[in-house]
């Protein structure tokens, strides 16, 4: 491949890693120059890719780094990348761009910084006071919303990840809702579904205007926790929280 003797950058552009159908990949970013080719894999959510070489699976920053003439690659990311072929210092993170952008008055920038912020990546924030009780008040949660379930044509699989905390629901074989706590709605415990068939029929059962979370997944319900910390027992929680689910599961039936 000749390389311009200037730098030049290309957005999902196909590259081809081996010879054959199905060996090419799409890096989000490429960069050429005189040292040759830099690939930035950009990620907010999900994972890397897998892709099977030569009877080996290898992952998108393992393959970028077999292709011949790329010198290095990147990861853009919301939280951080586990890759065996990703240096340390090859990891940037969204919250580092909302800090670089934070410095700028143009408008643009501003406005970028303004998305970040909305989808959670923003400046990294400190420990704060009472993080000390995280697990405890997670398992709080937790366990009331197990407690409080009593429709046996539903089973709950805990579900954790640093944006939420709650179950997923499953009916038969099929995970169909999720129960819990996400990070852009911490005010609240709410139902949702994750299943587009159960999304339709829920559509049609609904009265308000239909509100989705950031993976598009259907808000059916939400209770304020704050209803549930005025109540100063856990059976008098368990009780409010159980007729809440018993409420709102239906739509999903």
């Amino acid at each position: 491949m000749n390389l311009p003797s200037k730098i030049s950058t290309q957005t999902q552009f196909e590259v081809e890693f081996e010879q054959g159908k199905n060996k090419k990949v799409i890096p989000d970013i490429t960069i050429y120059s005189e040292s040759g080719i830099t690939l930035i894999e950009v990620k907010v959510n999900s994972g890397l890719n897998q892709y099977n070489r030569k009877n080996d699976s290898v992952d998108q920053i393992e393959l970028y780094n077999m292709i011949t003439g790329v010198d290095r690659v990147f990861a853009l990311s919301k939280y951080s990348i586990i890759s065996p072929a990703l240096k340390q210092k090859d990891q940037i993170y969204w919250s580092d761009v909302f800090d670089i952008l934070s410095e700028s008055d143009n408008e643009v920038a501003r406005s970028f910084t303004t998305f970040l912020r909305e989808h959670g990546m923003d400046s990294v924030k400190p420990i704060q006071k009472h993080s000390e009780k995280t697990v405890s008040l997670c398992k709080s949660i937790l366990t009331q919303i197990e407690r409080s379930w009593s429709d046996s044509e539903f089973s709950l699989y805990e579900d954790l990840t640093r944006d939420w905390i709650g179950f997923k629901i499953k009916k038969g074989k099929n995970f169909v809702g999720w129960i819990g706590q996400l990070l852009e709605k911490e005010n609240y415990i709410i139902i949702e579904s994750i299943d587009p068939s159960v999304t339709r029929k829920c559509l049609k059962k609904l009265n308000s205007d239909p509100e989705y979370d950031e993976n598009d997944n259907l808000i059916i319900a939400q209770l304020e926790i704050a209803k549930l910390i005025e109540l100063k027992s856990a059976n008098e929680q368990k009780r409010m929280l159980g007729q809440w689910i018993n409420d709102n599961i239906r739509f999903m039936k």
